[in-house]
């Protein structure tokens, strides 16, 4: 059981990183290409953010794979651990897509041209922003699944 969940994790953690990966470096090349440091500061922040949200989503799917495994059906366990890393991503890309929001609304200057302009503060805040809203959201989101699926 173990070695299947492995397999797993590695199969759609690989494809959650690499349709991330495409997915920022898309949003973050239509700033400035090639990246300054301020803007690869806040796209590596951000991907270390979708990786801490990935690690509390498979937590939680891991504890569903193993109900699922051990009522013998592993097909409904293994759909579940596949929609709860396409919600993790689709999670994560709206929550990028609030704080670049939440950014424009409370940071005066234009969060483009700045990051343009190499403003490390610019980006530390936005980095801090979206690690700090991955951190505080991604449990009450688990909670609010769980309350869905029983």
């Amino acid at each position: 059981m173990n070695l299947i969940f492995v397999f797993l994790v590695i199969v759609f953690g690989i494809t959650f990183f690499y349709v991330s990966y495409r997915l920022l470096s898309r949003h973050f090349h239509s700033i400035i290409s090639p990246l300054n440091n301020a803007v690869k500061i806040y796209f590596t922040a951000t991907l270390l953010g979708f990786g801490l949200a990935l690690y509390n989503f498979s937590k939680f799917a891991h504890d569903l794979f193993q109900q699922f495994y051990a009522k013998k059906d592993m097909l409904t366990g293994i759909l579940l651990f596949g929609l709860l890393i396409f919600l993790c991503l689709c999670f994560c890309v709206l929550t990028f897509r609030l704080v670049v929001v939440i950014s424009k609304i409370t940071i005066k200057e234009n969060e483009k041209a700045e990051l343009i302009k190499g403003n490390f503060l610019i980006s530390g805040f936005q980095s801090v922003l979206f690690l700090f809203f991955i951190a505080l959201l991604s449990d009450a989101v688990l909670r609010l699944i769980a309350v869905m699926i029983s």
